[in-house]
């Protein structure tokens, strides 16, 4: 099946709306390596309200995806990160997060699938 590009539009804007109060973990691998909270609401129209840092990460070494989650932990999107101008669907200073420190994405992007 393909969706239209309108249909695709309509989907993610749903699926945006769902992540009111949720969390964005990152992950390297299966490990954690932060967890940073969306704001409620979390988008504002097209745009993305701003994500609460974490400010004492787990840390790991290649964090390479992530996932969305609602503010009652049920999973909403996955996706993959990267460092900063990677085309990673959510773009990080760097991903090498050391323990206990401040971890916030520099980009986020939610692509409805085709």
């Amino acid at each position: 099946m393909k969706w239209s590009p309108e249909a695709r539009l309509a989907a993610a804007r749903a699926c945006c709306a769902r992540l009111d109060g949720g969390t964005l973990c990152l992950y390297a691998g299966e490990k954690k390596a932060a967890e940073l909270r969306f704001s409620d609401p979390a988008f504002h129209g097209d745009h993305m309200n701003p994500i609460a840092p974490d400010e004492s990460a787990d840390g790991a070494e290649g964090v390479d995806n992530f996932v969305a989650l609602n503010a009652k932990g049920g999973l909403e999107a996955e996706g993959s990160c990267g460092a900063l101008g990677s085309g990673a669907d959510c773009e990080l200073k760097s991903v090498n997060i050391p323990r206990g420190a401040r971890v916030e994405p520099e980009s986020l992007h939610f692509t409805p699938g085709a």
